[in-house]
């Protein structure tokens, strides 16, 4: 294992990757969120004659969502995510009434809705949540995540995404301060910070220990990029917010 929330094992030459939650990042996930899908179990139903379970269809609609959510959010959007919404409303049972109201609770009913308009314009289907789409904001979408690629991750510029969405729920001050003393979370992510896992009583001791690493590596050129990155040009910063919130985040 590489972090505190994953398990890497290979068996039989399969590769399995083991998560204790589905949903981690704070800056991406709200909390009613991650409380949802720490309730999974609650969604699983047990196949016939067998030792196996599977997640009803509309909990696996809500975490397709929330996955989707963090492309945004973190990395790239590609045509596959809208491809897997799109066969999901197509050919599985899902009770829309239900899953409306949940939606509402876990404040993604307007991405849903958003991403549906895509998909049904995309693939001419009837899609079940729709709203009127600005056509500048669809053209413009449109072009984006086709050139992203399949996954979302052949546009080298998707990579500032993480660092404008920190910027955009942090503020500049507060970004620049999380970058000099990190989260139990982050650190947790660093192999040579391992130690700190399951005991984050430890993380001031991770803070000394970056600050010993950047004097012996001679490293801090790179805590610099990081703090440079804090500061972004406003009309990139707009431009980046005006765009998600027409995706409804």
């Amino acid at each position: 294992s590489t972090n505190a929330f994953e398990i890497n094992l290979v068996r039989d030459q399969l590769k399995y990757e083991i998560h204790d939650r589905l949903l981690y990042d704070n800056s991406v996930n709200s909390q009613i969120s991650k409380d949802y899908c720490d309730q999974a179990w609650s969604h699983a139903k047990q196949l016939p004659d067998s030792v196996r379970y599977t997640l009803d269809w509309d909990f696996h609609f809500v975490y397709l969502l929330f996955h989707l959510k963090k492309h945004f959010l973190v990395s790239g959007v590609g045509f596959r995510q809208f491809m897997d919404l799109a066969l999901v409303v197509q050919h599985c049972q899902i009770n829309w009434e239900a899953l409306t109201s949940v939606l509402e609770q876990l404040e993604i009913l307007d991405f849903a809705k958003v991403c549906l308009s895509f998909c049904g314009r995309w693939f001419d289907k009837e899609m079940p949540l729709t709203m009127a789409l600005d056509e500048d904001f669809y053209t413009l979408s449109t072009q984006k995540i086709f050139g992203n690629g399949v996954f979302g991750f052949d546009d080298a510029s998707n990579r500032e995404n993480a660092n404008l969405n920190t910027l955009r729920k942090k503020g500049k001050f507060m970004t620049v301060l999380s970058r000099i003393f990190p989260s139990y979370q982050d650190v947790c992510n660093v192999p040579y910070y391992s130690f700190v896992c399951n005991r984050p009583y430890l993380l001031p001791a991770v803070w000394v220990y970056r600050f010993y690493r950047a004097i012996r590596y001679h490293s801090f050129g790179r805590g610099k990029q990081l703090i440079e990155k804090s500061y972004v040009d406003q009309a990139k910063m707009n431009h980046h917010d005006a765009m998600l919130r027409f995706w409804g985040l």
